[in-house]
């Protein structure tokens, strides 16, 4: 069964797990009425868009669809397991999506933090991945990332003031693997706060493969165990330049050399 959560006081049937390329939910059949979607921006307007990044390329993602159905208007999470990117394509060809997802940096063993970038049709923001946060939730996001999962990923429930919702594939058949490969509960450590990245759950120990990123304090989550894994920065931290002295004749004092910015 799918998981009701409201948010603040309205009721949104906020992350339902039966997909990112697999989720262990129930699938919805009972579509509401699918809205012809608006065509795709003219050449001219995509070349107009801004590159943005971290939260800004979050916050750009295409939110128009809003709620997905049946509760609302947007893509079924049913349909994307049966059909795939054929569905959304056909319905929502506007929805925004992960060109390719990588590991940009890693820690020294596997309670470092690390960095994961993903280049999407808004921009590119990079999650930082605090694995003492969340252990399981963050082995699970690396292995799908290793694995190409994500790439070519829907944005398929944008939520304004809410959240953005990303991980079913869309390949039925790649869905229909992971839909029983779930991990167990992470402990909630730190708040569902704006920027921060959490997976999505139908249930106790249910999380597969789909994950949010919060808009705004959806600090509500929390004590209905959505536990964070990370969040959205703008780029990978950049290491700090070690302090260099010039070479001077023994009687000279050095004088120091100004570091990069």
């Amino acid at each position: 069964m799918t998981r009701t959560i409201l948010a603040g006081t309205l009721p949104l049937f906020l992350l339902t797990f039966i997909g990112c390329a697999g989720n262990g939910g129930t699938s919805i059949s009972d579509d509401a009425p699918l809205p012809t979607a608006p065509g795709d921006e003219s050449p001219a307007e995509a070349e107009d868009k801004p590159y943005l990044y971290g939260m800004e390329a979050v916050d750009a993602l295409y939110s128009g669809y809003g709620e997905g159905a049946p509760q609302g208007r947007g893509p079924s999470q049913g349909m994307i397991a049966e059909r795939g990117n054929a569905y959304l394509n056909e319905r929502f060809p506007r929805l925004d999506y992960i060109i390719e997802a990588s590991v940009a940096e890693s820690g020294e063993t596997e309670d470092d933090v690390w960095y994961a970038k993903f280049v999407t049709s808004t921009g590119e923001f990079v999650v930082e991945v605090h694995p003492e946060w969340a252990p399981h939730g963050a082995a699970r996001f690396r292995e799908l990332i290793e694995e190409g999962f994500y790439d070519g990923c829907r944005f398929f429930r944008v939520v304004d003031g809410f959240m953005a919702q990303v991980g079913m594939h869309g390949d039925p058949e790649v869905n229909a693997r992971w839909q029983n490969n779930t991990i167990p509960d992470d402990p909630v450590k730190v708040s569902n706060t704006r920027g921060r990245v959490t997976f999505a759950t139908s249930g106790p120990d249910s999380r597969t493969t789909q994950f949010f990123i919060t808009f705004n304090d959806n600090s509500f989550l929390d004590a209905q165990g959505f536990a964070p894994i990370g969040e959205v920065i703008d780029a990978v931290p950049a290491d700090e330049p070690a302090e260099e002295t010039a070479e001077t004749p023994a009687e000279e004092s050095p004088e120091p050399t100004e570091s990069p910015n």
